[in-house]
C-alpha cells in the first residue's frame, strides 16, 4: 500500500500561477491511514476537474494517481487554502459525510476582513440562497438555513483578522455572511472585498524604481480565507480527532505588512 505521509504533490500550472508566475502548485498531507487522509490545499488549486480549464489537474485528479477509489468529503473553493477531508472507500466516506449532515464536525477558517469589527464575537443565522448564473448567491429569505460564528482575532488599523465557526456547510457561506454584514473578505471582490495594496496602509509610501515600471503589486491577490482547524471522528476511531493546518504563507506576509504598517 502507498503511503502517503510526508509527501507532496505536484500539479500543472493553473491560469493563476502564470499570472502570478509562481512555482507549481503543490498539496501537503497532513494526515494518513488506511481509511482516509486529509491535505492541507493551496489557493489556486481546484477541488474537483473543471471543465473550463482542462490545462490544470484537481486535487482530486492528483490523488486518484495512487488512489483510484479517493473521494473528496468535502469541498474548498479555488481560492481558500487549507484542510480538506479525503476517503479511501465507501465506508469511510459515509462515516465522514454523515458528520457533515448533522453538523457534529467542528470546522474553524481564518479570514480577513477590511476595516473594523465592533464585536467581540458575534453568531449570524441567515439563509443562503441558490447559486446565480455568474457564480454568486446572497442571503435570501427562501434560501437554505446558515449559521455561522465569528470570533475577532486580531484588530489593526484598516483591517481585522476573524476565526469562522460554520456549523452548516453551504456553498460560500463565510464570504456571504461577512459581505452581508458590510464586512466582506479581503480581495474577495464577487462580493465586494478590496484588494489590499501598501499604498493604502503605509505613511509616505513612496513607489519602488520596479513598481514605477508597472502597476503596483497588491499585497494579496485571493480571497484571505484559509481552512484552519477539524474537529471530526475518523472512521474506526472511538476518540474525536483534531487537526490543524499552517497559516498559508501568504497569509502570513499579509499579517506581517499588517504588523509593520498598520498596527
Amino acid at each position: 500500500m502507498t503511503s502517503f505521509s510526508n509527501r507532496y504533490y505536484m500539479g500543472m500550472p493553473s491560469k493563476l500561477e502564470i499570472s502570478r508566475k509562481i512555482k507549481q502548485l503543490q498539496f501537503e498531507v497532513l494526515h494518513s491511514d488506511e481509511h482516509h487522509m486529509v491535505v492541507n490545499k493551496p489557493a489556486g488549486m481546484g477541488c474537483i476537474p473543471d471543465r473550463r480549464d482542462m490545462g490544470r489537474e484537481s486535487l482530486l485528479e492528483l490523488i486518484r494517481k495512487d488512489r483510484p477509489l479517493a473521494t473528496l468529503v468535502h469541498r474548498l473553493d479555488l481560492e481558500t487554502s487549507g484542510l480538506v477531508l479525503v476517503a479511501f472507500h465507501k465506508d469511510a466516506m459515509r462515516h465522514l459525510s454523515m458528520q457533515f449532515l448533522e453538523k457534529t464536525i467542528q470546522k474553524e477558517y481564518l479570514a480577513f476582513v477590511s476595516g473594523f469589527v465592533g464585536f467581540d464575537e458575534v453568531t449570524i443565522d441567515r439563509p443562503v440562497g441558490p447559486i446565480l448564473r455568474r457564480g454568486e448567491t446572497t442571503v435570501r429569505r427562501k434560501g437554505k438555513p446558515s449559521v455561522t460564528k465569528f470570533v475577532k482575532d486580531r484588530s489593526f488599523k484598516n483591517y481585522t483578522r476573524l476565526i469562522c465557526q460554520p456549523s452548516t456547510g453551504r456553498t460560500h457561506q463565510i464570504r456571504i455572511h461577512l459581505s452581508d454584514m458590510g464586512l466582506p473578505i479581503v480581495a474577495d471582490v464577487k462580493y465586494g472585498g478590496d484588494i489590499p495594496y501598501l499604498s493604502k496602509i503605509k505613511k509616505r509610501y513612496v513607489k519602488s524604481t520596479k513598481e514605477n515600471r508597472g502597476e503596483e503589486k497588491p499585497l494579496l491577490d485571493r480571497v484571505a480565507l484559509h481552512a484552519k482547524s477539524l474537529l471530526y471522528m475518523p472512521f474506526g476511531c472511538s476518540e474525536a480527532f483534531k487537526i490543524e493546518c499552517p497559516e498559508a504563507a501568504d497569509l502570513v506576509k499579509f499579517t506581517e505588512k499588517l504588523e509593520k504598517y498598520s498596527s
